[in-house]
């Protein structure tokens, strides 16, 4: 060792080949971290003014590791730990302004982070604004459901529509109470027989459209046979195999639902909120 240059914050070495070797070592940052471990948080505090800028978040990082998370939090100059720090701290407020100033679409992480924390610590408002921002469908479908906000719902469930997310789309219509929606899910996204089936046992008014939308796509695929052996309450010959109960389920749909939505599939109505 050749010496410390305090005015340079550099040590001086050579090697048996007699190269020079040169390594950065502030003084301010060791006299600081020393009062750190003497938990002497007085001197350290008086000493922090002489570490120098560059220096700051290498001391953050030490400060963390001393489970001084909060001193670290204020000593820190880099974003990305700041905010690590602020989730650690449940300091929400500071992390959702650092998720604000983050540009897309490198802040969906940070929404997403945020968001737990806020249902962690029972801020649903908070946790669903950020999930939403997040472009986190699942975790929006699980609030709303939790929550039982018709309107959150039928705002997840277009959002999940818009993203091709057809199953998270169908549960929230589902728990929206609209089979009629949910069936017209089905024949927009060619499930044309579950289409049928789920009409027949919850929405027997959309029955006739989903099963000419099931017979129109067996046709195509060359199974007219199979076509015709569907039985359509809006065909005279098949009319008899509706007699028993079908009216009766029409009218007791109608009570659900009204009169006015009675046969409506229009999605982009429900997702609206103009149904029911």
């Amino acid at each position: 060792m050749l010496g410390y240059i305090p005015s340079h914050n550099r040590v001086y070495l050579v090697d048996r080949d007699m190269s020079v070797l040169v390594y950065n070592l502030s003084l301010a940052v060791v006299e600081y971290q020393t009062a750190i471990l003497q938990r002497d948080l007085v001197t350290a505090a008086e000493l922090l003014s002489a570490v120098p800028e560059a220096e700051r978040n290498k001391v953050a990082r030490f400060l963390e590791a001393q489970d001084l998370k909060s001193l670290a939090l204020q000593v820190t100059n880099d974003t990305e730990h700041k905010f690590e720090l602020a989730i650690a701290l449940d300091e929400l407020d500071l992390a959702l302004s650092l998720a604000e100033a983050t540009p897309a679409p490198e802040n969906e992480v940070k929404w997403k982070m945020v968001g737990d924390t806020a249902l962690s610590r029972w801020r649903f408002g908070l946790a669903r604004e950020c999930y939403r921002r997040a472009g986190d469908v699942s975790a929006s479908f699980l609030l709303e459901t939790a929550l039982g906000d018709k309107n959150g719902l039928r705002k997840t469930a277009k959002d999940a529509t818009g993203k091709g997310l057809n199953n998270i789309a169908f549960a929230a219509l589902w728990q929206l109470g609209d089979p009629k929606a949910a069936v017209g899910l089905l024949l927009e996204t060619d499930r044309k027989a579950e289409a049928a089936l789920l009409a027949r046992t919850y929405a027997p008014s959309c029955v006739p459209k989903a099963l000419q939308s099931w017979r129109i796509e067996l046709e195509s695929k060359g199974k007219s046979k199979t076509a015709g052996l569907l039985a359509d309450p809006s065909r005279g010959q098949d009319s008899e195999l509706f007699q028993e109960g079908w009216n009766t389920a029409l009218e007791r749909e109608e009570q659900i639902y009204g009169k006015s939505t009675n046969g409506t599939m229009d999605i982009g109505a429900v997702l609206a909120g103009d149904s029911p």
